[in-house]
């Protein structure tokens, strides 16, 4: 065990220094700016659009939507289709009015509220438009539904963070 804990403990710390290495290779100590490969950039909007495509469909999918329950299914993939429109501006707003850090604390917090706001608001249309649906699905199509907001951003805050059902 000890020779397990003492190759874990190695590995770990070779890690860390080629970590460091990087960190410090990557950086222009010239000037105060962050590497150009660590600063954001937003996506475009047309790979956007496949990923929220891809998202839709791998729902439906997962779902497998009879007949009478693609009826219903329109309203709620419309839900998804603004929710991520709105997203996405309001992430091109933050980037461009945050994007130099200097913002102050309190816009900072008052900006927080208001994303918080929408994503409250956007999460309960979703909720309503959802809810016809889900009164048909089967017991193993509910199951499938609880797994893909779980995973995405449920109760769990799995690795979509929350962007597969709401868009």
């Amino acid at each position: 065990m000890t020779t397990r804990r003492t190759i874990l403990t190695a590995l770990a710390g070779a890690a860390m220094l080629s970590g460091a290495a990087y960190v410090e290779a990557a950086t222009d100590t010239t000037t105060d700016q962050m590497p150009k490969m660590h600063r954001w950039q937003p996506p475009s909007p047309e790979t956007m659009q496949h990923l929220l495509d891809g998202r839709i469909a791998m729902i439906k999918t997962a779902l497998q939507l009879n007949p009478d329950q693609e009826k219903l299914w329109a309203p709620v993939e419309q839900v998804i289709r603004d929710n991520a429109a709105t997203r996405a501006k309001a992430m091109t707003e933050r980037h461009d009015g945050e994007g130099d850090g200097k913002m102050d604390p309190i816009a900072r917090l008052e900006s927080m509220s208001k994303r918080a706001s929408v994503r409250a608001a956007n999460t309960q249309k979703l909720a309503d438009a959802l809810k016809p649906l889900y009164a048909t699905l089967s017991d193993e199509q509910k199951a499938v539904a609880v797994l893909i907001l779980e995973l995405h951003g449920g109760r769990r805050g799995g690795p979509g963070h929350g962007h597969m059902m709401r868009g």
